[in-house]
């Protein structure tokens, strides 16, 4: 290879570190990382803005191949923005970033969401899709039995009917002004000492509702990485010289080898296979 092109092949190698480092990171599924997308699209787009800037006017303008390697930047940042504009729709996304306790709304501060107020439709939504599951999957509560009558109570029998209607409308106010879980849980502190699922298995009494939220967005993986990686997996459980096993066979098969991965050493898998005796 010559001067030049070794010069080439290091400036490629510079501008899709970034996207190699961010692929890794998006494909894992130990934890959630569904959270991480708007801020890995606002990474990468810094990342291609500086990168023109330096084709432009900086460093690169100066190399005999910056106007070709600037039509190139341009095609990456044409395709990634397709991408980023389907991520308006769905909102997994946004609720993940919201539901972070290390974020919340900061991320929707930066002058790309402010453009179009995102950050208003993001909160009006999470809003209204909190008032679903309260509604449809209301939090169960401990029943109690009939409590012993207060003297304070006893005494207010006596009331005027003018008093008793005056608690009623006080009572029925203060039922009105209640803040919901998830606008107490905004109003708080950013917390970011601890993980997210860390975070809200401490925190699941106060927000109960909110939690079974959180369990059911960050299920939802990033990409598809982790499910094509499964039916590697049974390509190689379920082989040409195993064509005859039974499908509940392989995805047992399946499911053990994945809990020996996570979970074992070779004495522990003994340990769980009833073997450790």
């Amino acid at each position: 290879m010559s001067e030049l092109e070794w010069d080439q092949l290091e400036a490629v190698l510079a501008i899709l570190h970034p996207f190699a480092k961010t692929s890794i990171k998006m494909q894992a599924t130990t934890k959630p990382v569904l959270g991480d997308v708007f801020c890995v699209y606002e990474t990468l787009f810094d990342t291609l803005d500086q990168t023109f800037e330096s084709l432009r006017i900086g460093p690169l303008s100066r190399k005999p191949w910056s106007k070709t390697f600037g039509e190139g930047v341009s095609d990456m940042f044409d395709k990634l923005k397709k991408h980023y504009d389907s991520t308006s729709h769905p909102f997994a996304y946004s609720d993940a970033v919201l539901l972070n306790p290390k974020v919340k709304t900061e991320l929707f501060e930066r002058k790309t969401f402010k453009m179009d107020n995102w950050k208003q439709i993001y909160l009006d939504g999470i809003r209204k899709r909190y008032k679903e599951y309260e509604l449809n999957y209301p939090v169960p509560t401990t029943s109690e039995g009939p409590r012993k009558r207060q003297s304070a109570e006893m005494e207010s029998d006596s009331d005027s009917d003018v008093d008793i209607l005056s608690k009623l409308v006080r009572d029925l106010e203060e039922e009105n002004n209640q803040t919901s879980e998830i606008d107490t849980y905004l109003l708080a502190r950013r917390d970011a000492k601890l993980e997210p699922l860390d975070w809200w298995r401490v925190n699941q009494t106060i927000y109960p509702q909110l939690a079974r939220m959180v369990r059911d967005i960050y299920a939802v993986p990033a990409t598809g990485a982790g499910v094509e990686r499964e039916f590697s997996k049974s390509g190689r459980v379920a082989s040409t010289t195993r064509a005859r096993l039974n499908p509940i066979t392989v995805e047992e098969t399946m499911r053990m080898k994945d809990r020996i991965r996570r979970y074992g050493s070779a004495k522990e898998k003994k340990e769980f296979l009833g073997g450790g005796q």
